[in-house]
Parts: structure tokens; C-alpha cells; sequence
């Protein structure tokens, strides 16, 4: 284990759970109590943005899948994407919308789908990778969503998470000093087994309802985020402010957004 780039990484990661950076959007959607059917239509219109404002403006529209559709097709650029899915536009976001309006009659179908069954990670995973754009990374973020916003526990125990480059890399660093260096998916389990150690982060409680200790879930944030601080590309707390400027953006008021706000404001780094 790199001891430098190791423990810069426990501290990285203590401040990103206990400060709520680690995933603030799921403390703005949990923390302003909005009932069960509104936090599942925000995580599907979130799950194809990846943009909580605009997803909580989709959300609350009774015409949930017109108004996908028109995220889809983007006119002016108007709906903006979350970089993670700067690629569902065009053609390919069409088509996903296409199979949700010819499979489901309303968006709740799609979470009861999703939630119906053996709720493993493996099991859900192959619910959500069957639609049309959800590739491994957005349904390990689905599984995470429901798992946390959604409070539908999820058992990641069967998550392999060497599959994702990002926390393969970020295991890499904290085992050898370079992101690049080839390492067993062994060693990426090691790493994150490491940081889950009671002396480590192993006894904080994982945000946003801190109901349990933290696990894989929250390791593969932390790796993934220091990853990008080492890199220059993550400050601590640019989640936070991220997440609290874009439900301040008029273009997305409505109550819902309203309530989040309240919540986000109050993030250690939500105000610069």
C-alpha cells in the first residue's frame, strides 16, 4: 500500500461522508421528506440527466414522458446533462425514451419493475442494464439510488467493482502511487476492504439517512473523488456547490426544487 496517497485518502473520505459531499444530492432529495412516488420519478429522470434540478422539473410534470422526450431531444440545449451522461443526447436518448413509453404506461411502472424481485445487486442490475443507454456505470448508480434515496435495500455484496475504471484506478493510486499501474480486481477488493476498516472509515455512518455503516458503496465514491482531487479535477465540497447552484437556477423553481434547496443550503460547502 502507497501509505501517503492511503492516508490522504482515509482523511479525504472522512470529510466527504461527514460533510455529506459524498453524494449531496441524495441529502437534498432524502432531507426535504418528499414522499416515495416523487423520490422514484426523481431518480428516473435523474438516472437519463444525471442533473437534479432539471430532473426534479421532470419529476413533478404530469406529463412525465413528453417531457423526457423533450430533455431528450434538447432543443436550445435547454436541458443540460450531468457530465457523466454528457453522451445520452440524440438518437441514443430518443431510443430510450421510445422503450419507456412502449414498455410502461407511467414512470412508476419503471421503478416497480426495478424493485421487483431478488434485490442483490447482480439481480438488479440486470433489470435496469435491459433498458436502452444503461450501461454498467449508470446501473451501478441506479442500484445506489435506490438503495440509498429510494431506502430499497440493495445487497452490493456481489458488485464487482474492478469493472469500473474509475475506482480501479483510484485503487491503483492508493496501492502504488500510479492510477495507471495494472492491478488485480484481488487488489481492488484489498484496497477497498482496507478502507472499511474500523480504524479507517469504517465506523462512520453512511449519509444520507445514516441507517447503517458505510461500505462498498461509499469506498467507491471516495476512491473515485480522490482519484480527481490528486488529478486537480475535484475540490472538496464542488459536489455540494454544484448540486445547491443548479436547484437555485430559476429555470428549474417549482415546490419540489424549493424544498431541496432549503436542505442543500445547509451543506458545509454548498455556499462559496
Amino acid at each position: 500500500m502507497n501509505k501517503a496517497h492511503f492516508n490522504a485518502a482515509v482523511a479525504f473520505g472522512r470529510e466527504l461522508i461527514l460533510s455529506q459531499d459524498l453524494d449531496p444530492l441524495y441529502t437534498a432529495v432524502c432531507g426535504a421528506k418528499l414522499p416515495f412516488s416523487m423520490r422514484a420519478r426523481i431518480v428516473l429522470a435523474y438516472s437519463c440527466v444525471y442533473h437534479l434540478g432539471a430532473s426534479a422539473v421532470i419529476a413533478t410534470d404530469k406529463q412525465f414522458w413528453p417531457t423526457l422526450e423533450a430533455a431528450a431531444i434538447n432543443k436550445d440545449l435547454y436541458w443540460p446533462r450531468g457530465h457523466e451522461r454528457r453522451h445520452w443526447r440524440g438518437a441514443q436518448a430518443l431510443r430510450t425514451v421510445a422503450y419507456f413509453k412502449q414498455h410502461y404506461r407511467r414512470p412508476d411502472d419503471v421503478i416497480a419493475e426495478w424493485l421487483t424481485g431478488d434485490m442483490t445487486f447482480a439481480a438488479v442490475a440486470e433489470r435496469v442494464h435491459k433498458l436502452p443507454q444503461y450501461g454498467p456505470w449508470a446501473v451501478f448508480k441506479v442500484a445506489d439510488l435506490i438503495d440509498r434515496v429510494l431506502g430499497c435495500k440493495v445487497d452490493f455484496s456481489d458488485c464487482a467493482m474492478g469493472v469500473y475504471s474509475e475506482p480501479r484506478k483510484g485503487s491503483a493510486l492508493l496501492l502504488t502511487g500510479d492510477t495507471e499501474a495494472h492491478i488485480t480486481d484481488a487488489d481492488v477488493d484489498y484496497v477497498v476492504r482496507q478502507l472499511l476498516l474500523p480504524q479507517n472509515l469504517g465506523k462512520l455512518k453512511a449519509p444520507p439517512t445514516f441507517d447503517r455503516l458505510v461500505n462498498a458503496q461509499e469506498a467507491e465514491t471516495v476512491l473515485c473523488k480522490y482519484k480527481s482531487s490528486v488529478g486537480g479535477h475535484y475540490p472538496m465540497g464542488l459536489d455540494s456547490h454544484e448540486v445547491y447552484e443548479g436547484l437555485c437556477n430559476p429555470k428549474w423553481a417549482c415546490t419540489t426544487t424549493r424544498k431541496m434547496v432549503a436542505v442543500a443550503k445547509e451543506l458545509k460547502y454548498a455556499v462559496r
